[in-house]
């Protein structure tokens, strides 16, 4: 195996929580009941290698753990990319 070196790759920029979507996100996993659900905000979502979104991050299972409580994450519709959550514990 041999591994290429390359120069002049820029780094991209960090990526940054909104920290109002993140405290709203606090509140709404407090506050949840088992069979309710909620559509993922942007920010919790993460894009693939072709620019499309692939999957939700893992802080917002993080956000459920800490709570206690446990989430289930589906794709809704794959021409929007919408993922929604549904408490399940």
């Amino acid at each position: 195996m041999s591994i290429k070196v390359e120069m002049g790759i820029p780094l991209p920029a960090k990526r940054t929580n909104n920290n109002e979507t993140l405290n709203e996100m606090r509140e709404i996993v407090e506050d949840i009941r088992i069979g309710d659900s909620f559509i993922v905000p942007e920010e919790f979502i993460i894009i693939g290698k072709e620019g499309k979104p692939t999957h939700v991050g893992r802080g917002i299972y993080n956000l459920f753990k800490r709570a206690g409580k446990k989430c289930a994450v589906r794709r809704i519709d794959k021409e929007t990319n919408t993922f929604r959550i549904w408490r399940i514990e």
